[in-house]
């Protein structure tokens, strides 16, 4: 995809192209050097229009506690996790840091560009970023926080969910309708309805106060409107775990939860000036692709040795060829019908 090509046709002009397309090489020509560090990260960029003119919302979360199975927390613990978030409009500019030395010792921060969601006012758009935590143990109350962005203001909100004991616990505000309302109320009155009908209906159970990216694909959230055009890049460090739990799933077996794994995350690569390719793992590279036909005919002879090379090439940063081993696997090993009987 010629992204220059692309962003003409959305936003018709040369010179905000020209801007648009130098904002993702900036935010993307260097993810192999993220994705050495130790602690997880991601980077977001959206871009959309409204009556502030072009809109550039940048999203930078430093050690990241996301939650890959809903079963256990992410092995890491311990970090210093922060989000930084920048608006830029031909009106505006806001920013904010949260987190860092100002969460408790035992918190860090999970985040999903997925919960992301957006409602229009007087034809300008409101951001609304929800910011989850991780800690190693919960008990009834589950934190979650909202930075929400307007017109130029920033505004910040906690909020402390009561849940039931189980896993699945049902979970609720530990006040009436009315406080949340007033709790809400220095954003614009509409506005204010919206967030406070969105907190009391979408966040309902543990699982939605600790997610996935899975979470996210259910009918409630798919519901939330998104701005006219809306541009999203992102770009993540820790494919690495995506690809370490693919490959024990395989080894157990677990062929639809490594399927599930495969296929639920969406990365960008920067593959030559102004060209961007997006799409999950997808092999952009031939002669990684031509590699399919010799690993296809090894599946069912060398399995255990493929699974090796795939650990060995993830561990070298080698992403696109370990996922291109395990699609294979996928695709030629057993029925996926097996783990029916054994998750």
């Amino acid at each position: 995809m010629n992204i220059n090509k692309w962003f003409k046709g959305v936003y018709g002009s040369d010179r905000l192209t020209r801007k648009l397309v130098y904002v993702f090489i900036l935010a993307f020509s260097l993810p192999s050097v993220a994705q050495n560090i130790d602690e997880d990260q991601v980077s977001v960029v959206k871009l959309w229009r409204d009556l502030n003119g072009s809109n550039q919302l940048s999203i930078h979360v430093g050690a990241t506690c996301n939650n890959y199975d809903s079963k256990r927390l992410f092995a890491k613990t311990g970090y210093l996790s922060s989000i930084e978030v920048e608006l830029i409009n031909e009106e505006n500019k806001v920013n904010t840091v949260y987190g860092g030395d100002r969460l408790p010792m035992d918190y860090m921060l999970m985040f999903y560009d997925e919960g992301i969601w957006f409602a229009e006012h007087n034809d300008v758009q409101a951001v609304f970023i929800p910011v989850f935590y991780c800690r190693p143990y919960f008990g009834n109350e589950m934190p979650l926080s909202y930075i929400v962005l307007y017109d130029g203001k920033r505004y910040m909100y906690h909020f402390d969910y009561m849940c039931k004991s189980d896993i699945l616990g049902k979970c609720s505000l530990p006040f009436s309708k009315r406080e949340l309302n007033k709790r809400v109320s220095n954003l614009p009155k509409e506005l204010a309805k919206q967030f406070a009908d969105y907190l009391w209906d979408i966040y309902t159970t543990r699982e939605d106060l600790f997610p996935n990216h899975l979470i996210f694909r259910t009918e409630e959230y798919t519901k939330t409107r998104l701005p006219y055009e809306l541009a999203t890049a992102y770009n993540a460090s820790y494919p690495y775990v995506l690809l370490d739990k693919v490959n024990r799933y395989l080894e157990e077996d677990k062929y639809s939860l490594a399927r599930t794994y495969l296929t639920e995350f969406e990365y960008v690569y920067l593959v030559g000036e102004l060209t961007v390719d997006v799409a999950g793992f997808y092999v952009q590279d031939n002669s990684i692709g031509q590699k399919a036909v010799s690993y296809r005919a090894r599946v069912n002879t060398e399995r255990e040795k493929l699974l090796e090379e795939a650990k060995f090439l993830t561990r070298r940063n080698q992403y696109q060829e370990a996922y291109l081993i395990y699609k294979v696997i996928l695709e030629e090993g057993k029925s996926l019908e097996i783990n029916d009987s054994i998750e």
